[in-house]
């Protein structure tokens, strides 16, 4: 659930392309992007928590990791990749904000990101790496 959500607010944000993978094949995926393409992809879980409330307990994963890049040149200049950056900021906040809007996860408070440089993948791409610490809304009742 929480994945075709984050999936759909890619969508939404601006992405033209995107993925859920875990972090050793995203790179192979990568490798697939045309330069015209934003991608938005959704790195699988490896860690979580076990929530314990009442008499029940829920899985929790933490943080969802959500990548939104695009393909440079190589060794492009600083110039040339801060507007790119910056156009990627722009689909970052829409990415979050359609997050929100879907009304499905309790309060989305601050969220972390960071600078994914050229180095990551072998694609040359670069763009935001955003860590969210999400949680659904759920509704049951206890008979």
């Amino acid at each position: 659930m929480i994945k075709d959500l984050l999936i759909a607010a890619l969508g939404t944000a601006g992405c033209t392309v995107t993925y859920y993978e875990n972090d050793q094949l995203a790179n192979v995926k990568l490798d697939q992007l045309s330069p015209d393409d934003v991608c938005g992809m959704v790195i699988e879980p490896t860690t979580g928590v076990f929530e314990v409330k009442g008499n029940g307990v829920q899985p929790r994963y933490s943080p969802h990791i959500v990548e939104i890049i695009k393909q440079v040149k190589p060794e492009d200049t600083a110039d040339n990749n801060y507007a790119t950056l910056d156009a990627l900021m722009s689909v970052s906040i829409a990415f979050v904000n359609a997050l929100m809007k879907t009304g499905s996860f309790k309060k989305i408070g601050s969220t972390p990101f960071t600078k994914i440089t050229e180095r990551k993948y072998d694609a040359n791409v670069i763009g935001w790496s955003i860590a969210l610490n999400i949680q659904p809304i759920t509704n049951s009742l206890n008979c």
